[in-house]
C-alpha cells in the first residue's frame, strides 16, 4: 500500500476560523412563529426552510456591531434573604408532608389557609428576586 505525503487531499479548503460552537435556546410556539416572520421579511426563508437560525445569527452579529444590544443581568440573591427563606420553605414542607400523609385532628382549612399565605408570600419574593435587570447600552456612550 502506497501514501502519499501530499497534505493537499483535494475538496474545499480548511477555513480559517471554525464555527464549532453552538448556542440552543427553546422560545413557545408564538415567539418561534415571530422569528420565522421576521427571517421571511428579511429575505431569509426559502420555499423549504425558513432559516431562523442564519437570520438570528446575522441579526445578533449586526446589532452588536452597530452598537445596540441588551445586556440581561441577572440579580444576586443575597446569602441573608437565603438565610430568611430556608426555614419557610422547610415549614412549608412539612405542613404539606402532615396534610398529605397524616389524618389529624388540626383543622386543615385554617393549615390550607395558611398554607396559601406563606405561598403567595414567597412567591412575591421569587417574583421580585428573579425580575431581570435589563441596560439598553450603545457602545460608545
Amino acid at each position: 500500500m502506497i501514501t502519499s505525503t501530499n497534505k493537499n487531499k483535494g475538496g474545499a479548503p480548511k477555513k480559517a476560523v471554525l464555527k464549532n460552537k453552538e448556542i440552543k435556546f427553546s422560545c413557545t410556539e408564538e415567539v418561534y412563529d415571530f422569528f420565522v416572520e421576521q427571517s421571511q421579511v428579511a429575505g431569509y426563508a426559502t420555499k423549504k426552510r425558513s432559516n431562523v437560525s442564519k437570520f438570528l445569527h446575522d441579526f445578533t452579529l449586526t446589532m452588536i456591531h452597530e452598537g445596540y444590544y441588551q445586556s440581561v443581568q441577572a440579580p444576586a440573591v443575597s446569602r441573608d434573604l437565603l438565610i430568611e427563606l430556608v426555614p419557610v420553605a422547610n415549614n412549608l414542607n412539612q405542613a404539606m408532608h402532615i396534610c398529605n400523609t397524616a389524618v389529624t385532628d388540626l383543622n386543615l382549612v385554617d393549615l390550607g389557609k395558611k398554607i396559601e399565605a406563606i405561598r403567595r408570600v414567597m412567591m412575591a419574593l421569587t417574583t421580585t428576586i428573579l425580575a431581570p435587570k435589563v441596560n439598553i447600552i450603545k457602545q460608545g456612550e
